[in-house]
């Protein structure tokens, strides 16, 4: 909006946006009632500032002036054609539809084209008349000529109907279609005296006898009409008359009337008759049993009556029969089955069911064949699962179930673990598995854990040089000298034990120890060489390195006091004394001082060397090796004996096996225990 001065006066004119009106432009304007842009019928809708077209269908945009092409979704349906036109679209129907979308079928039968009271039905693009009998042609509109196809017989004539004919006869038939001739001797009955009639076309003919004549045979030619010839001879007409010819037993006369006797004439055969009797014009023989006949010449076939039943053969003999019967049948005519079931041929408690020659056994429930001697075989169907063995019955089956698997068909899983039947051992431990187990090994191998695992093919597997040795579930290190543990990987801390006593200072090392001892010495122990006191008859001793000093009291000298002081001037006056008693005991008494003095010079020198010898090490001695120290009893080397995990304390023979040697303790062979030595060196 802008305002515009429209006078000198300051009248102001206002122009306003779209939208708005009033002087001030201060009240919005509803585009919809002052005209709007909305086109093809579109629904106007003011808004703030403006307005919207609501577009009928088919079209679109803002002022819905946009053609919508409908056919893009393909509206037409049944194959036709969509046109697209402004704000809609046509179909162009394929032939049968129509409709806007082409989805209504044509009834074509709506324009009832269907003639004559058909019925129409319909069709795609298409109508069909079923057409009542007598009409033909798409609409039934032609009449069907039933005589086109000459139905008529015997040139009669044929007349058409609608839906049928009539046919008009020739003389002599009859019928629909003329197609019966009429039978003039049935409907005549012409022929007379037996005449044979014979039917023609509209007339008969009648075959007269001989002695008849005569279009119907009304004319008798015959003279033997009254019967003349007697005793049932036939009479023959003739010309002249009639001739009688007589039957046998009577003589060939004029009307046979004369009887002849057969008897005397032989006519009963001579072997085999009994007697014969004359009758009047006939005779009759008796016959021997086993013949018949007129003259007794047959003989009598007893196999003409079938005698023999159920196929059963019959051989005949005079006066008798036989038969032969067929297999299963027994008796004189063969009509006894023979009962197949006498001999009990079903076993296992069949049924025998008698047949013609055979029979038939029902068989007990699990056995089967002719005679149910077949077990049926219960197994075929595999029951048993899991590698079970089926074991047949009678009627049944049993399962004889793999290791590990246990129920009627072998399905159930045997949980070895629970019921205590697996084979794992050396506390192993049992897992149960379906059809089986496994056992786990804590300290062997194998299936059941059985095999020993030999610990000692791991290389180095005794530390710090250690000999192992294997045993069924563990195994032994024999360490080295200053090691012990399970695996020699343990230092044996000596100083624990004071071997360097109370003058010395341990100082362990891997493997080994060493005492610092207060006089200065270096060794494996420092003693005290005055404990106990070597100086005898109360002698003070004085220690130093490796020796001792003894400080003896008035009387008492040598090394260890051991020695009685002599006294000079008791000697001489003991010598005056002597003299007295004997020169030779002086002399004796000298000779023993003076060889005591020489053995405890020769001992204090042999002392003095063993020193020597020896060094640092510590003055001690053995008289034996001790052996090895029993590790159960030593609480030095506790754990040095490996038996296997959750195994007890080690028995008496598992001893450490290595030979150290500790000076502080006195092995007791006897009693396999180490004692504690307070001074090695009184060790003698």
């Amino acid at each position: 909006m802008f305002c515009r001065v429209q006078d000198d006066e300051g009248r102001f004119h206002c122009i306003c946006t779209d939208g708005w009106a009033q002087p001030d432009c201060s009240e919005e304007t509803d585009e919809c009632e002052e005209g709007h842009f909305c086109q093809n019928g579109a629904t106007c809708m003011d808004e703030f500032d403006g307005f919207s077209c609501t577009c009928a269908v088919g079209w679109s945009g803002y002022i819905c002036a946009n053609d919508v092409d409908e056919c893009i979704a393909n509206p037409c349906e049944n194959g036709g054609t969509c046109y697209n036109t402004q704000g809609s679209y046509t179909c162009g129907c394929a032939a049968g539809f129509s409709g806007s979308r082409c989805d209504e079928e044509l009834d074509e039968c709506e324009l009832d084209p269907c003639q004559n009271g058909a019925n129409c039905y319909d069709l795609v693009n298409d109508y069909g008349c079923h057409c009542d009998p007598g009409y033909s042609g798409k609409n039934c509109e032609n009449d069907i000529n039933e005589c086109d196809s000459v139905p008529c017989f015997y040139g009669a004539t044929c007349q058409d109907l609608l839906n049928g004919f009539n046919c008009t006869c020739a003389p002599g038939y009859v019928g629909g279609q003329c197609q019966v001739n009429v039978d003039d001797c049935v409907l005549r009955q012409p022929c007379l005296n037996g005449g044979s009639c014979y039917d023609l076309v509209d007339d008969y003919l009648c075959v007269c006898h001989n002695d008849y004549a005569g279009t119907d045979c009304q004319v008798d030619l015959n003279t033997c009409r009254s019967s003349p010839c007697h005793n049932g001879g036939t009479c023959i007409n003739g010309d002249n008359g009639f001739t009688c010819a007589c039957p046998i037993g009577f003589q060939m006369d004029f009307d046979c009337l004369s009887d002849v006797d057969e008897c005397e004439q032989g006519r009963c055969n001579a072997a085999t008759y009994i007697s014969c009797t004359n009758l009047v014009g006939s005779y009759d023989c008796t016959c021997k049993p086993g013949f018949t006949g007129q003259n007794c010449d047959i003989e009598i076939d007893e196999c003409l009556d079938t005698p023999c039943s159920n196929g059963g053969t019959c051989q005949d003999f005079v006066n008798g029969r036989r038969c032969i019967c067929s297999l299963g049948w027994q008796g004189d005519d063969c009509s006894n089955n023979i009962n197949d079931c006498d001999l009990d041929f079903c076993s296992n408690g069949g049924t025998c069911i008698d047949e013609v020659n055979g029979f038939n056994c029902s068989c007990a429930i699990g056995f089967t064949g002719r005679t149910c001697d077949i077990n049926i075989d219960d197994c075929t169907m595999n029951p048993c699962e899991n590698g079970g063995s089926c074991v047949d019955g009678v009627d049944s089956y049993t399962c004889a179930c793999a290791e590990g698997f246990e129920g009627p068909h072998c399905a159930e899983d045997v949980n070895e673990c629970e019921r205590d039947t697996h084979l794992c051992e050396n506390d192993a431990t049992c897992v149960n598995e379906f059809g089986s187990y496994t056992c786990y090994c804590t300290l062997h191998t194998g299936p059941f854990c059985t095999e020993d695992v030999d610990e000692c093919l791991t290389t180095d597997f005794c530390a710090v040089g250690g000999t192992c040795t294997n045993k069924f579930g563990s195994w032994d290190c024999d360490c080295m000298t200053g090691y012990m543990g399970d695996r020699c990987e343990e230092d044996v801390d000596e100083c624990l034990d004071t071997p360097c006593g109370a003058d010395g200072t341990c100082t362990n090392m891997m493997g080994a120890y060493e005492c610092a001892c207060k006089d200065g010495d270096k060794g494996m122990a420092c003693y005290d060489d005055c404990d106990p006191n070597p100086c005898k008859n109360g002698g003070t001793c004085t220690d130093k390195s490796n020796d001792y000093d003894c400080t003896c009291v008035d009387k008492y000298t040598g090394r260890n006091c051991t020695d009685d002081v002599v006294d000079e001037t008791s000697a001489q006056v003991s010598a005056a004394s002597a003299g007295v008693v004997g020169g030779g005991v002086v002399a004796a008494l000298i000779a023993i001082v003076v060889i005591m003095a020489i053995i405890i010079s020769i001992l204090v020198i042999m002392n003095k060397r063993k020193k020597t010898k020896a060094g640092n090490e510590p003055a001690f001695e053995y008289t034996n090796m001790p052996p090895p120290i029993n590790v159960g009893d030593n609480p030095m080397y506790m754990g040095a004996d490996k038996v296997g995990a959750g195994s007890g304390p080690p028995s008496s023979q598992n001893t450490l096996s290595r030979q150290f040697m500790n000076p502080l303790y006195d092995y007791d062979e006897d009693e396999g225990d180490a004692t504690v030595l307070t001074n090695p060196k009184t060790k003698q």
